[in-house]
């Protein structure tokens, strides 16, 4: 998906938002989550025992919110889990130095996430609508 300029600035801005994913009776689950946008996808961490993660593995189908006042960002997609390393632990490590962290030893990080049973949903998305 070409992502636009506006759409770029906007993300670059923002670094929450409310990723929905839809539950086994087919209701929303709502949650608020850190977000990394890395110009073609996002990626989200959460733990293995989270509804999140149970409602990706059954319907990878998904919707982020990414608000800021009267405006919002809306991005629907397809949700990929990543459980494997090195893929997991390398989108873990740009999500925490999106977010001014410093770079940490792979061999720590795969400890912390294997110690918290995270994983990173990387949600490629296959639309998006800037609502003001």
């Amino acid at each position: 998906m070409d992502v636009t300029t506006e759409h770029r600035d906007y993300l670059q801005e923002h670094r929450f938002g409310v990723l929905s994913t839809g539950r086994k009776d087919g209701s929303p689950q709502a949650s608020l989550v850190g977000i990394f946008f890395d110009g073609d996808d996002f990626l989200v961490t959460f733990r293995r025992g989270s509804a999140k993660y149970h409602n990706v593995s059954r319907q990878p189908r998904v919707a982020l919110s990414v608000p800021d006042g009267r405006r919002s960002l809306t991005v629907y997609g397809t949700g990929e889990l990543l459980e494997d390393d090195p893929d997991r632990v390398d989108a873990f490590q740009a999500i925490l130095v999106s977010y001014g962290m410093p770079e940490t030893p792979v061999d720590d990080l795969r400890t912390t996430m294997d110690d918290e049973q995270r994983v990173v949903l990387r949600l490629r998305p296959t639309s998006m609508d800037l609502h003001e």
